[in-house]
């Protein structure tokens, strides 16, 4: 009886688990996310430097994608949560609202309290080309005379076809920079599209976005697991494609946005591409052109980071990593329960940091920890762009590469070393009785 009841409520938990992680990381609002404090605060130079071919109430979002590939019976691309041996790539048109003009969404972008709900769709999807398939040899089962000339040309011209795609998109914009988000668990191909297209919007639609979205979203109690070893099959994808777009002269800098198991992704990939670029005896930063890297609610061990991120010097190779924290993260403490860990990195409690740990924190100049303990929802897991301080703080860093600091435009609270505070009136200091000075 004692072990029936163990094993009940063992699927009890697990049975939880599913359910309220499958609410937090299907985490793409439908409807555009709210407007950030930023630009409640200033609403007039909100869109201000938006160039005027994007001054429209829709948006070309291009994406990478090792879903597999599906035709609904109208004749439209679809990807489901299955995997491709091909990397394919393309781009979506993402529509905000119904009929708004220009004018009328950027009222709504700046407004805190919308009088009603902007949905946002996909209307338009077109995939533009393909990687071969990877490994090399999965070609030799359609094919037997398949030859490694004809694999390496093929992914030649990929290549080609993705930079004059680039200069083509760079000529629009007019920044030589890239914005590339990795979603995290149960996130759908429309999750990662619609999120990517808010996200670019707010951050004043500069640069290329590139929505990268792997093989998950398959839900139901097996869908955690299922989806983190879609995380470990996307990793050479990933890595392929990032080496490509980091090769390309059109391009100067690489800002990446990761979000919950997306970090962890991320992670395998920059180990393995720093690897490599320390063979080639090749200076990684200067290789992979890496700006500001971003974890929001990164679901990894810390010890698995610690030994697979700082351990490898990874903070090197980009101008910044910032890691964005809650303690009300709900998914992240069932994450914790289902993996026995230590803790999550997600969740990591700044506030009991030891002075051991905050001289390890401190060994590295450009690795910041930002302590967003906010309001978001019951689940907690998407307060980096529901929640309007931190989607300001986002802003700030994102858009304008500000560091941390008031005299530097970002008034976090600061903690200790290289951690700081949000707090929910961010970034306006001192209309708050209980508003705690601003540090320096």
């Amino acid at each position: 009886m004692g072990l029936r009841a163990s094993t009940l409520r063992v699927a009890c938990l697990a049975a939880a688990f599913a359910t309220v992680i499958c609410v937090a990381s299907g985490c793409a609002t439908r409807g555009l996310m709210p407007a950030p404090n930023l630009y409640v605060m200033q609403p007039a130079a909100a869109f201000r430097d938006v160039p005027e071919s994007q001054r429209r109430s829709d948006v070309m979002v291009p994406y990478a994608t090792d879903r597999a590939r599906t035709v609904r019976e109208d004749g439209v691309v679809w990807y489901g949560h299955g995997r491709s041996t091909r990397l394919a790539l393309g781009a979506c048109r993402v529509e905000f609202g119904e009929g708004l003009t220009w004018q009328e969404l950027v009222e709504l972008s700046t407004t805190a309290v919308r009088r009603s709900r902007v949905p946002l769709r996909i209307t338009e999807i077109e995939e533009y080309l393909s990687y071969p398939e990877t490994p090399f040899a999965a070609n030799l089962m359609a094919n037997p005379e398949y030859t490694r000339e004809e694999y390496e040309a093929e992914a030649a011209r990929a290549r080609d076809e993705i930079q004059e795609a680039v200069r083509t998109e760079l000529e629009l914009h007019g920044q030589r920079e890239v914005f590339l988000y990795i979603h995290g668990y149960n996130n759908t191909f429309d999750d990662a599209v619609l999120l990517t297209a808010q996200l670019w919007h707010f951050l004043g639609r500069r640069g290329i976005p590139v929505a990268y979205t792997w093989p998950a979203g398959r839900g139901g109690l097996v869908g955690y697991t299922t989806d983190s070893e879609s995380g470990d099959f996307t990793v050479y994808h990933l890595k392929s494609f990032l080496r490509d777009i980091a090769a390309m002269e059109v391009i100067d800098k690489i800002h990446i946005l990761s979000h919950s198991r997306g970090t962890e992704v991320l992670t395998a990939v920059l180990r393995e591409l720093k690897i490599e670029a320390d063979a080639a005896g090749v200076d990684p930063k200067e290789t992979l052109k890496l700006g500001q890297v971003v974890m929001a609610a990164p679901d990894i061990d810390t010890q698995v980071f610690g030994q697979r991120f700082l351990a490898e010097d990874l903070p090197d190779v980009a101008d910044s990593v910032t890691i964005y924290l809650s303690g009300r993260d709900r998914a992240l403490l069932l994450s914790k329960w289902l993996h026995s860990s230590v803790t999550r990195l997600g969740m990591l409690p700044v506030n009991q940091v030891s002075p051991e740990l905050g001289r390890l924190l401190g060994y590295f100049p450009n690795l910041y920890f930002i302590n967003a303990d906010v309001e978001s929802n019951f689940i907690g897991h998407d307060f980096f762009y529901t929640n309007p301080a931190v989607s300001s703080d986002l802003i700030l860093l994102l858009k304008e590469g500000r560091q941390p600091g008031a005299e530097h435009g970002r008034p976090l609270h600061h903690v200790m070393s290289n951690v700081w505070t949000i707090h929910p009136w961010y970034p306006q200091w001192g209309d708050y009785p209980d508003a705690p000075p601003a540090e320096d």
